[in-house]
């Protein structure tokens, strides 16, 4: 399955490129993502690689769009 990430904030929207993931990747990333303002985050768009510090993260809301 295609999937795009999106990471949403007061300051901007990120969006992830595509990724191709199986449905039991898709699984560990719904699980994963459950905490993910807890920590850095971190993203491929499409020509650059974005890494979101902990205080951004924590006001933020993440999206996983199925494609």
């Amino acid at each position: 399955m295609l999937i795009k990430i999106i990471l949403k904030n007061k300051w901007s929207e990120y969006e992830s490129s595509e990724l191709e993931v199986s449905e039991e990747n898709y699984e560990l990333i719904i699980e994963k993502s459950k905490n993910f303002y807890e920590t850095s985050f971190e993203m491929w768009i499409d020509d650059r690689f974005i890494v979101f510090p902990p205080d951004i993260t924590r006001e933020s809301i993440l999206e996983i769009k199925i494609i």
